[in-house]
């Protein structure tokens, strides 16, 4: 989930050349992100990572057989608008971006920093030594990812289920849940089993190739807000989160229990289109009807932390996380 703004927007096809974009792209196989402003009105520009530069395409069908880049499974489009100022300095070869600043390392660090590649070279054991000066020291990162997945790591190291669905989690918590559970995975795009113990059953999750009450728990993060929404290529259906979630309630055996995580909102409850739904606490309750509350944590994205629920976000069009745990009676 990502709280940039999008545009849909058709890319049309215009008489400008590529000027060796492929130059400007990664080795084949590695991932290459492509973001196409909506731009002036003579045409569309796209900006290769990690360069940055804007290239003008006739097509991206064009951009993909000179770049050489498979079209599935390396390329993902971010849909922005072109700020206008940007629009009048992309003809100077100018182009302005935001950043999230600097960190600059501080003086005794330096000191100490720029003696060291000399003392390194002299005992390389064999390495090349470059300068790529990185600055990490400090509070070990962290983000609602790991507090989403520690919510759920808790409950399900609680239980100790015999029988684990998950519908769209994170690939690296199933790494981790798969080292000491059998998991059946259900997903709309087809994927290979990413260990022994994982079943993946590709389908809809409004419609599970299921047998009722199956599992003692049914895991499902960050996925129920996208349900219907056609991002991942799954049918559309303005009530496929409710479907979703009912199906993974069906297929829960009496006393197991539902974990999810979603968007939650104090501000109006809205839809970002395609991207995801952002809900109220009320309609997430009205989500669960029928199951028992056994707790639920709600994550504030500002913060960096948890948060009561009158803490939670009242930006319109902003989002923060809700966890929670549910059990089937």
């Amino acid at each position: 989930m990502r709280q940039t703004a999008k545009t849909a927007f058709r890319l049309p096809i215009i008489g400008t050349s590529l000027r060796r974009a492929a130059d400007r792209v990664p080795p084949r196989g590695q991932r290459t992100w492509i973001q196409i402003p909506a731009g002036p009105s003579k045409g569309v520009w796209i900006k290769v990572e990690p360069t940055g530069l804007p290239v003008p395409v006739t097509s991206l069908d064009a951009f993909l057989a000179e770049a050489n880049i498979e079209r599935v499974g390396l390329i993902k489009m971010d849909i922005i608008r072109m700020h206008p100022v940007n629009e009048v300095l992309y003809h100077l070869g100018i182009q302005i971006s935001r950043t999230q600043g600097i960190i600059r390392p501080p003086s005794d660090f330096m000191v100490t920093h720029e003696r060291n590649p000399a003392n390194l070279k002299n005992n390389s054991r064999g390495f090349h030594v470059f300068e790529e000066l990185l600055y990490d020291v400090g509070v070990h990162p962290e983000s609602y990812i790991d507090h989403e997945c520690t919510f759920a790591a808790q409950h399900i190291g609680a239980l100790n289920p015999q029988s684990i669905l998950d519908s769209g989690s994170y690939h690296l918590f199933l790494l981790g849940l798969l080292a000491h559970f059998e998991v059946t995975t259900v997903d709309v795009r087809s994927r290979r089993p990413i260990s022994s113990k994982e079943s993946v059953i590709t389908c809809d999750a409004k419609k599970l190739p299921l047998q009722d009450e199956s599992f003692d728990v049914v895991l499902s993060l960050s996925t129920l807000e996208h349900v219907g929404l056609g991002r991942y290529g799954d049918e559309f259906d303005p009530d496929g989160d409710q479907k979703a979630l009912r199906e993974m309630v069906r297929v829960l055996r009496r006393d197991g229990v539902l974990i999810f995580s979603t968007t939650i909102t104090r501000a109006q409850p809205s839809i970002g289109f395609n991207a995801h739904r952002i809900y109220s606490h009320a309609m997430l309750r009205e989500l669960c009807e029928g199951l028992a509350c056994v707790e639920e944590r709600c994550y504030s994205v500002a913060s960096q932390s948890w948060c009561s629920l009158e803490q939670v976000t009242t930006k319109p069009e902003s989002w923060d996380i809700y966890c929670g745990c549910w059990k089937k009676s």
